[in-house]
């Protein structure tokens, strides 16, 4: 099934907010809205909206000129299974002594490494002790170093 995506920018938080309202009024009705302020510091909101049916072209015109936002950008999200896509491109991150990997991947842990499974499947979460940590690019040079320095 075809989905469609409709984003648009502009500066202003009240404007923003009172455009994903107006949004949710429209026919075709989006099946989500979203109002999110960047996150770079730029004081600039996003406002989107995902579409079953291809949303009204006119109407999001007025709409982003009523509410002094940039144009929509309309694109068609294509059918594809993602959470296979994200599974295939999610791999299993071997760091010193530490393997940090999906529930996918779990019949592949080698032997001799401290397995840290992700409890979210995204890749990214991991339980040390009693608390979740995220898992960032940089932290696997921390976890070769403490490794090393052990």
């Amino acid at each position: 099934m075809t989905t469609y995506t409709a984003f648009t920018t502009l500066s202003d938080r009240s404007r923003a907010e009172a455009l994903g309202e107006a949004l949710d009024a429209l026919e075709p009705a989006p099946y989500g809205v979203g109002v999110f302020e960047m996150e770079d510091g730029s004081g600039i909101w996003e406002v989107g909206a995902y579409f079953m049916d291809a949303p009204d072209d006119v109407a999001l015109a007025l709409l982003a000129a009523a509410h002094a936002a940039k144009p929509f950008a309309v694109s068609e999200v294509p059918d594809i299974d993602w959470v296979a896509k994200v599974r295939r491109e999610l791999v299993p991150v071997h760091a010193g002594r530490f393997y940090v990997y999906g529930s996918h991947d779990a019949d592949g842990v080698p032997e001799g490494v401290e397995p840290l499974p992700t409890l979210a499947d995204d890749g990214r979460w991991v339980r040390v002790d009693r608390h979740l940590v995220e898992v960032t690019p940089d932290d696997r040079i921390v976890m070769v170093v403490y490794d090393a320095l052990r």
